[in-house]
């Protein structure tokens, strides 16, 4: 008789052990999803950062950035709609403006100033900012002179790109961090969130360097 009313307890007692067990699964599922899609995203910034660099076009210094807070001062060619604001969170969005040496025959080599002696800029302003979403999250987008919008990774809840400056110079003057904070589709305490940070070194030296 003690045994018969004991076999329901241990039968729920099993099926609680799976269902928190496949909820791990599941959790450690979404977070290995997460991973990779910053990774992809990541692969992508630093890659053409890294080939980017310090420059002067049409008498505007780039990079430079874009507070998500204050889009209206932005350069016109870089206004957009704001990104939906992450609770809790004190800066969603700092975006970059950036550069990209020609490559007129495509080797893979910037092309050099008539000189020989600089780099030859690509006139193309190559942006990534964050666009906000209908589900409420944003999206991390490429952008080539504010259109042909590429996306990198959907869910972001921050997307951030400083300077040493505007770090109090954490890092060095020739360098950015990129902050990427992205979400998965999960509600109450099954949301997964992962930020991944990354510093890229910029290739011709600092910003006061002709």
């Amino acid at each position: 008789m003690i045994a018969m009313s004991l076999f329901p307890l241990l039968i729920g007692a099993c099926l609680t052990s799976l269902d928190g067990g496949q909820r791990e699964s599941d959790r450690g599922g979404r977070m290995a999803d997460l991973v990779r899609r910053a990774d992809r995203a990541m692969s992508t910034l630093t890659f053409e950062l890294e080939r980017s660099g310090f420059a002067t076009a049409g008498g505007v210094d780039f990079p430079f950035f874009v507070d998500g807070a204050a889009l209206d001062d932005a350069p016109e060619l870089h206004r957009h709609a704001a990104a939906n604001v992450a609770a809790g969170a004190a800066n969603t969005a700092r975006e970059v403006v950036f550069l990209l040496p020609q490559d007129a025959n495509d080797d893979g080599w910037p092309d050099l100033t008539p000189s020989m002696q600089n780099v030859a800029w690509d006139p193309t302003e190559v942006s990534y900012v964050l666009l906000p979403s209908p589900d409420g999250s944003n999206e991390l987008v490429r952008r080539e002179d504010g259109a042909n919008d590429r996306v990198l990774a959907r869910g972001v809840r921050r997307f951030l790109v400083e300077d040493a400056a505007s770090t109090g110079f954490a890092f060095p003057i020739d360098t950015l961090r990129i902050t990427l904070e992205l979400e998965d589709s999960g509600v109450g305490d099954a949301r997964q969130e992962l930020t991944s940070t990354r510093l890229v070194t910029l290739p011709n030296g600092t910003p006061d360097e002709d």
